[in-house]
């Protein structure tokens, strides 16, 4: 009610993008997902686009087409693109579903930049050279994702509740299927350096720098810099991931989290050796 008063008091627009998404914004469904950080990102991006010489956040929402959201696809033309507006449709939706807004959502109809699945495979000397470079906090994030099969969303939130008698609870986001994963010697290790004079109460996070929790894109940055400091051909920190579900020997279905064999086969990436025909 504060809130609303204010934008009377001020009279700032209620028939504007920025209006729609701030809505969303604040609302505790996004609050109570693991990726709104990334999400918040996506939308501030969409919203701050130049459109004829002012923002597209200033837009009035009313005026936003399919072939509006078009237009920024091709704008945009890339996968972060599609992330943008995946996210400002679901804002769209939410305002949909609540009389915040009454217009159509202009992005179900729009077609997405075409993505192709990344093939890149990190071979073990690539690896071992980055994680000779890295500091402590990093070699704990890289075997944590490469080990258990992680992103990097879910590396980060590792916390000392996560740490049981029969193994590591590998919690996952994006709809994959929580697991135990079972210790192994490196495994174990890899979580003793984490909590090495940490304080372990159940929330504290394993993965920190200087003991202060650590943003996903200052992390990427940070990790970026090192690949390319060790000389090796570039890859991602969601490329560990990948090698972890490739170079897994059993079930890669139920060691990824993956509920589908189709998301497995995107993280499947090792090259396969056949016999020569007799």
């Amino acid at each position: 009610d504060i809130w609303r008063a204010y934008e009377d008091l001020t009279g700032q627009s209620k028939d504007t993008l920025a209006y729609l998404v701030g809505e969303y914004l604040k609302s505790d469904k996004l609050a109570e997902r693991k990726t709104h950080r990334e999400i918040e990102r996506n939308l501030k991006t969409i919203l701050s686009a130049p459109v004829g010489g002012r923002e597209f956040g200033m837009v009035k929402y009313r005026s936003i087409t399919v072939g509006t959201i078009q237009r920024y696809l091709d704008y945009r033309n890339n996968v972060a693109g599609n992330r943008e507006v995946a996210a400002l449709s679901a804002a769209w939706n939410w305002c949909l579903r609540r009389d915040i807004v009454t217009t159509p959502n202009p992005c179900s109809g729009a077609e997405k930049v075409k993505e192709h699945h990344r093939t890149r495979y990190v071979t073990n000397s690539e690896y071992d050279a980055v994680y000779k470079l890295a500091p402590n906090y990093i070699k704990v994030a890289m075997e944590l994702a490469y080990l258990c099969r992680m992103r990097r969303i879910e590396v980060l939130d590792v916390r000392c509740k996560d740490v049981e008698e029969g193994g590591l609870n590998t919690r996952r986001v994006k709809g994959s299927d929580d697991a135990l994963t079972l210790w192994s010697p490196r495994l174990k290790a890899a979580v003793d350096l984490g909590l090495k004079g940490k304080i372990r109460v159940p929330d504290m996070l394993v993965v920190t720098y200087r003991n202060t929790t650590i943003r996903g894109d200052t992390f990427s940055k940070r990790f970026h810099a090192l690949v390319s400091e060790s000389g090796v051909e570039s890859f991602t920190f969601h490329d560990l991931k990948a090698k972890g579900v490739s170079d897994f020997d059993g079930d890669k279905k139920t060691a990824s989290g993956h509920r589908s064999e189709a998301m497995v086969s995107i993280y499947d990436r090792k090259r396969k050796s056949v016999d020569a025909t007799d």
